[in-house]
Parts: structure tokens; C-alpha cells; sequence
């Protein structure tokens, strides 16, 4: 017999017996439970999740009890949490003996373990993902080397419930999406790919500070000292539109006594809507040079990236070019950068001499500011430069060789080639140039599967398998960089070498040290702790005069910074429960009534003993993210710390759940605990808030800008409809059991109560979470012991995040698909 049919033949007796042995079983456990099982669930379970009521939307006479092909897996997972938990029958019905919980309990073990075996027989996952926006955006930057804006018409992501915008088994196409990804690839491919002799190069020197207006009726120049909110400007009549810019700057600082350094800031163009500065070129820079040795700061960017900014109003002509100082100490000096720019230029003339100020001694600008032409972003397409040899058709399979191996983060197949390659031989005489012609083929493989999706093939019929060498190169990019593989990964990886498990180690620890792993704690830090709840929120000035808008932003870089802090200095992540330290700037430490922090930029700041500001509950975003903008939200803080903390969320709330109200007599003065002790009155609302509410109860002395109180403004109407000016105050409660029956008393007790009772639950959804991000999908009951071994290994490695990211990739379920 032939190897290769003696090979399958052995596999299809093997996949007969598996199945005869899984039907078997099957008719065991369907006899165990008709006799045994199945009347308990129906004596102590059916009341609230029977036929007549479905307490949060679950019905357990209709689960289906095939776990491995079946869509109740999960329900039936959850079911035996909490059988084992106790928290299931409710306290207040008839309990089960310890036999017959027992007997539940060891029949769902058993479901669970046999479904478990059998999908990783067969894989139990999905074999694509799409490319987020996010993803989409970065691998064309590094593409084709030019920093543009791919995913502006892309429609935006989804992410499941506690999930990730990454979770390949929400991620939809259409053909509308599909024009967009091809427009884009056109845009940067017109871009990257030159024509001709080098373009003209503009050159402009500016060292005086400009009227805004060019109509003024006499022309002055301003003060080259800016204070923060201000701008020095300088004027181009004639300017390119396209083209990389570089923008020089040279300057020093003047920084009073108890004050950080001014932050420069470089804009181009002006926004016809608002008359204010346009599209920012690089980065903020604080500014540290003093008088005697002035600094020269460099800025580059693409002026592609700036076309509807850089088309002047007809009273601002020219390119404007503008150096703002945007210092912000929490004060209101900055709120002049709101402000249109003859408003600016009314108080730009008298700086505050209590403010650090940058001295702008010139501005240097030059576009397009090639180093080399035909350029590098050119020549890595098209090697030959602009030559083009006379063999065409070999050359263009040569550059789609090379450029589908960098766009499909491996060797592209003959056959692959083969189809962009007839396509340009098809359309080449439709253009004039050779380039024009490859441009069109190159972007058809720029929509293609193989670009816009992270494919790993499998065969269903022979189940799992690992991974090669290219498809963990793209697995590992993706989860640190957010993006394709570098050349040195995918060189390791054309050399079969990148499996090794040192290799791989090496690799992780070289590409968290990358800038580009930034993006991993921006991306991941966001969706975890779901960071655009900020921006969801609305703080209402009525209630908050004094609030800071800017404060927001800076919330959110807080956590950042933080969880950045704890990679990067191989902190334990406990400190994610509490920590003597937080990452704050000048402002964010004003708000929060911290002294001792002076400038912009977050820093490792010491806390005091008395802030109860370590770790993340306490942290603004949270706070703030999970209020009403008017006040604390009890039910959705203790939401977060269930899901995002502890990944363990609770049910969704019934529907048709009745709101809290306000007619209830003394409704307004009553603290929130006692408000939710009235709604807890309701059958279908007791059981699961008595589990919710001491999560949230102790973070009551916490306001909805996150700063602590003791009690609660309320605004009301006299009557119904009528603008609410009544003021009431009341009082704060910050007291709750646990359903253990611990006691908390505020939030630091919360947090001595998460590391002392929790700290394996936090130290698990940690584990779960980073997973299955980097895997790009939900967790399934079949992932369960891998994530328990990858627990034990974090707790014994003390809790390090990189070391956990490191055991995540060694992991069989990293590299098997």
C-alpha cells in the first residue's frame, strides 16, 4: 500500500473509533441523566429557569446536552461554578443535599471533560481572523513606508461583552468594506511609488512671529515668548502639498520656580471650520534648553496626510506654521488654545511671566525633504528604482515576489503570483507607464484574503495542528506590535527556526523592548479596561463647576502609563489591585489634590499613605468611565471589577428591569446603598444585585470625577418636567458584605479584600485575558487547564507581566491551531 493512503487509512480508522467511542459515552451520560441528574436539576432548578420563568434569560430544560457540538456549553460551564460556589439553588429556596449537588456537579465535570478532549481532537477554533482597523492601519504604514490615514472609511469594531475588537468570531466583511480597503491600498501605493525627476524642494526660514491675519491693516510682529496656550507662527506664501516635511525648530525654555517644562507642540496649515491650527506634524516635546545653549527640535511628518488643512481660508493665505506651547499645570492659562486665532493673538503679546514660556529663535521647514530619490519607500517595491528593464513581465513577478512575501508575512505560492502577474499583463497597456500598471496588481493583493486576514489553513477532518514557522511570526507581530512581522522575524522564520522555544523566548523579549510594543499597551490597556467608557461620559457642569475637561484626556494616560510602568520595570501585577505609586502628570495630580508633580509628561509619582489611589479601581478612568457624568454608578463600578478585574461577570440584567424611583418618598436624601436596598425589593433584581452591589458600594466615597466625598449632591425638579434647581445633599455609605460574609468598609478595604480572598481569581483573568487577546479569540471551557497551568506559572513567577506574555506564546494553545 501506497505511504500516503496507508497514512489516511490509519487516520480514518482512528477518527471511526473516536467517534463509536464518543457515541457510547454519549448514551452513558444521556441514561445517568434522564435517571439521576435530570429530575435534581428539574426539583431545584426549573422554578426560575424552567418553562414558566427564565431568571437572566436562562432556561435549563432546553440546554442542550451535546457539549461538543452544541451551543450551551458555556451555559452549562457557568452552571457549575455555581453549583460549586453554593451560590446556586438561592439561599432563601429548598437546597440540595451534599449528594445531590455532588451528583450534579460530577455529571457536568464529566460533559466538560469529554467535550474538552474531543475539540481538541478536532480544534475547537476559528481558522481566520480579519485585520482591525487599528492592525489594517499600522501593516500599511509599515508596508509601504508612508504614514497615512488607511482606516478613516473603515466602518468601526465590535468587541464582545469583556472582550476584544481582535475576536475573530465577530469580524464581519462586506463589499462596501472591501472598496474601501482598496481605495486605501491606492492611496498609499500612489504615494509610496515616485515618477520622474525629484520634485522641487521647498525651503523656509522664519524667526519672527506673525500677524495672523494678512489683511491687517498694519503689519506687526508678536512677541517670540509663548506662554502655554500660545503660538509662535510663521508664513509661507508658496509651499508643496505632498511630500514628507521636516520642521526644525530652535528654542529655549524659561521655567519659573515650582513649574515643569513648556511642551512644543507643531501644527501645519489652518482648519477653515474653526480657524485654528491644522494637522500636527511628530510628537509633544517638552522643552529643557535654556538661553545660553538653545535646543534645536526636529519634527517629521507627510503632508498627504494634511490636504484639507493645508487649503487655506482666503483671510489666512499660505501655509501657516505654528509652534504651540501646550503646558497645562491644571490652571486655565491653556484654555486659550481653544480659542480662534485673533482671539489668541489678543493675549499674546503679555506673558505670564508665573508660566514657563518657549523662546522660538527660528523656524526651519523644508518639503518635500527626500534624503534620496527615487526614495526608499519606492525602491523597497521596486528595487530597480525608476529603471524599468525591458523584460517587464519577468521584473513585475519579481516585485510581486517580494511584496506579497512582506504583505502575507510569508512566501507567496506560484500559483499566488501567478494571478496579480496575468492581471498587470492584462491592463499594462492601458497605461503609459510600467508603474502605473503595477500599481494596479500590487493593490489587488493588498484585498486579497491573504493580506486583510491572519489565515491559518487547517483540515477538519485531522483536527489540530501546530503551527508553522510564518503563521506564529504573524500570531506573535500581531499581539506586541499590532502589525506585520519585521524582516529579522521573518527571516528566523524562513530558516524553521523560530519554533525553538529560546528562539521564541528571545524574540518576545526583543519585541516588547520595541517602540512598537506601545501599541500592544495601548491597544490592549484600552479594551481590557475598556478606556472609551471615557469618552462616553459627560461630566455635567452643574454639579461639577470646577471640573477640568482636560482632566479626561489625562485619565486615560494615566492607566496607560501605569500598566506600562508595571511591564516595562518587572513590577509585580498585583500592583493592578494596589499600588504606593501612580503615573500622573501636573494637571491629573492637581485634580486629584496630589502635591509635588510638576510638568506634562506622566511620571512614576509616590502616593500618599492617606490618597487611596493605588492600583486600578481608584484610578479616574474608572471612576469616571463608570459614572453618570452627575454621580457614582454603583451597579456599573462593581460591573467593571467583576468583568474586567476578575472575569467573572454577572448575568445580564433582565428584561423589562424596573428603574430605581425617584417618587419613593425621601428618594433624594437617601444614600445610593439605600436607594438600591429599595430596587433590590424586586424578586427579579435580589439575586443577582445582592452579588453585584458590595463591589460597588465601597467605591460610594468616590464622586463621578473621581474625587473622594462624603456625601452626594442632588439636584431635583419642584415639579415633574421642571428644571431641576432643588439641592439636596446625602449622605455616603461606603459599607456592604461580601457574599462570603466579609465585611467592606471602603475602598482600600476592597482592595485588601481582592488580595487577600482574590488574588488567584485576579491573577486567572489576567492570564485569561492577555490569551485571549493574543490569540485573537474568546476562551472556551476546552481552554480551561491551559490557562490554569498559565496561572500557576504567573504566580510563580511572581506576577511579571512579561514573563507571563512569555509563557502565553510557549503555550500549546499560542502555537497550535
Amino acid at each position: 500500500m501506497h505511504q500516503g493512503y496507508r497514512k489516511t487509512f490509519f487516520v480514518s480508522l482512528i477518527l471511526v473509533a473516536v467517534r463509536i467511542s464518543s457515541v457510547s459515552l454519549g448514551d452513558l451520560e444521556r441514561f445517568a441523566y434522564e435517571d439521576t441528574v435530570g429530575p435534581l436539576f428539574e426539583k431545584y432548578c426549573f422554578t426560575c429557569h424552567g418553562p414558566d420563568e427564565q431568571e437572566s434569560g436562562v432556561r435549563i430544560d432546553t440546554l442542550n446536552r451535546d457539549f461538543v457540538n452544541g451551543r450551551d456549553g458555556e451555559t452549562w460551564h457557568d452552571m457549575h461554578d455555581v453549583l460549586i460556589l453554593g451560590d446556586m439553588p438561592p439561599e432563601e429556596d429548598d437546597q440540595p443535599s451534599n449528594r445531590e449537588r455532588q451528583l450534579m456537579i460530577d455529571w457536568i465535570t464529566a460533559e466538560l471533560e469529554h467535550a474538552t478532549a474531543v475539540k481538541r481532537e478536532t480544534g475547537g477554533r476559528g481558522v481566520i481572523r480579519r485585520l482591525t482597523r487599528y492592525e489594517y492601519n499600522n501593516t500599511l504604514i509599515d508596508l509601504l513606508g508612508i504614514e497615512l490615514d488607511y482606516a478613516t472609511d473603515l466602518p468601526p469594531e465590535t468587541a464582545p461583552r469583556g472582550g476584544f475588537e481582535n475576536d475573530g468570531s465577530i469580524m464581519g466583511m462586506s463589499g462596501m468594506q472591501l472598496e474601501y480597503y482598496l481605495k486605501a491600498a491606492r492611496m498609499g501605493l500612489d504615494v509610496a511609488l515616485v515618477y520622474g525627476p525629484q520634485p522641487e524642494r521647498f525651503y523656509h526660514y522664519g524667526t519672527c512671529n506673525v500677524d495672523r491675519r494678512w489683511d491687517a491693516k498694519v503689519e506687526k510682529t508678536h512677541t517670540n515668548k509663548i506662554q502655554p496656550g500660545n503660538a509662535f507662527m510663521t508664513r509661507m506664501m508658496d509651499y508643496p502639498v505632498k511630500g514628507p516635511v521636516t520642521i526644525r525648530v530652535k528654542a529655549h525654555a524659561v521655567i519659573p520656580e515650582g513649574k515643569g517644562p513648556p511642551r512644543m507642540r507643531v501644527r501645519v496649515g489652518i482648519r477653515a471650520d474653526t480657524y485654528i491650527p491644522g494637522g500636527q506634524i511628530g510628537e509633544d516635546i517638552d522643552v529643557l534648553d535654556t538661553e545660553e545653549t538653545p535646543g534645536v527640535y526636529e519634527f517629521r511628518g507627510q503632508l498627504d496626510r494634511f490636504e484639507k488643512v493645508l487649503a487655506t481660508p482666503s483671510n489666512f493665505p499660505g501655509l501657516m506654521i505654528t509652534v504651540q506651547n501646550v503646558y497645562d499645570d491644571g490652571s486655565d492659562k491653556i484654555d486659550v488654545l481653544d480659542l480662534r486665532l485673533n482671539e489668541q493673538e489678543r493675549q499674546l503679546n503679555d506673558p505670564d511671566a508665573c508660566q514657563p514660556w518657549i523662546v522660538v529663535e527660528s523656524v526651519e521647514f523644508i518639503a518635500p525633504d527626500y534624503a534620496v530619490w527615487p526614495p526608499e519607500h519606492h525602491t523597497r517595491i521596486l528595487f530597480e528604482g525608476l529603471n524599468v528593464p525591458e523584460e517587464e513581465s519577468a521584473y513585475a513577478e519579481e516585485v510581486l515576489r517580494r511584496f506579497m512575501r512582506r504583505a502575507y508575512r510569508r512566501p507567496a505560492t506560484a500559483e499566488e503570483i501567478q494571478q496579480p502577474l496575468r492581471f498587470f499583463e492584462e491592463i499594462r497597456r492601458e497605461y503609459e507607464t510600467f508603474t502605473g500598471a503595477i500599481k494596479e496588481a500590487l493593490a489587488m493583493t493588498l484585498v486579497s484574503p491573504q493580506f486583510l486576514y491572519l489565515v491559518e489553513p487547517t483540515d477538519e477532518n485531522l483536527g489540530a495542528r501546530k503551527l508553522t514557522d510564518f503563521e506564529v511570526a504573524s500570531r506573535l507581530s500581531y499581539f506586541l506590535w499590532s502589525t506585520m512581522p519585521d524582516e529579522e522575524l521573518l527571516q528566523i522564520a524562513e530558516k524553521g527556526r523560530l519554533l525553538k522555544r529560546r528562539t521564541l523566548s528571545k524574540q518576545v523579549q526583543r519585541m516588547l523592548d520595541h517602540p512598537k510594543s506601545e501599541r500592544f499597551v495601548k491597544r490592549f490597556t484600552e479594551q481590557w479596561l475598556d478606556l472609551v467608557a471615557l469618552d462616553r461620559v459627560a461630566i455635567n457642569p452643574q454639579f461639577y463647576p470646577d471640573f477640568n475637561e482636560r482632566a479626561i484626556a489625562d485619565m486615560r494616560r494615566e492607566t496607560e502609563a501605569f500598566f506600562e510602568e508595571i511591564l516595562r520595570n518587572d513590577l509585580s501585577a498585583l500592583n493592578f489591585l494596589d499600588s504606593d505609586f501612580s503615573m500622573l502628570n501636573e494637571r491629573l495630580a492637581k485634580h486629584y489634590g496630589i502635591d509635588g508633580v510638576v510638568g506634562s509628561s506622566m511620571q512614576r509619582a509616590p502616593l500618599p499613605a492617606d490618597s487611596k489611589r493605588g492600583g486600578l479601581i481608584t484610578q479616574g478612568s474608572m471612576l469616571v468611565g463608570n459614572s453618570t457624568g452627575e454621580d457614582s454608578h454603583p451597579i456599573n463600578r462593581a460591573v467593571w471589577i467583576m468583568e474586567r478585574i476578575l472575569d467573572d461577570p454577572p448575568p445580564p440584567p433582565p428584561a423589562m428591569v424596573p428603574d430605581l424611583d425617584p417618587e419613593t418618598p425621601g428618594f433624594a436624601e437617601m444614600p445610593l446603598k439605600e436607594q438600591l436596598a429599595i430596587h433590590r425589593q424586586q424578586e427579579s433584581c435580589n439575586n443577582c444585585h445582592k452579588k453585584i452591589d458590595p463591589w460597588g458600594i465601597p467605591l460610594e466615597e468616590f464622586d463621578a470625577t473621581g474625587l473622594r466625598r462624603t456625601k452626594s449632591l442632588r439636584l431635583m425638579a419642584k415639579e415633574k418636567g421642571g428644571a431641576r434647581t432643588e439641592e439636596f445633599y446625602a449622605p455616603v455609605e461606603i459599607s456592604d458584605v461580601m457574599p462570603d460574609g466579609v465585611e467592606i468598609q471602603g475602598a482600600q478595604s476592597l482592595k485588601d479584600y481582592l488580595l487577600e480572598t482574590r488574588r488567584r481569581d485576579f491573577a486567572r483573568a489576567m492570564v485569561a485575558k492577555l490569551t485571549s487577546y493574543g490569540l485573537g479569540r474568546t476562551l472556551e471551557f476546552s481552554d480551561e487547564p491551559d490557562i490554569e497551568q498559565l496561572a500557576d506559572q504567573f504566580e510563580k513567577r511572581d506576577y511579571r507581566l512579561d514573563k507571563l506574555i512569555e509563557s502565553i506564546v510557549l503555550s500549546e494553545l499560542f502555537l497550535t491551531r
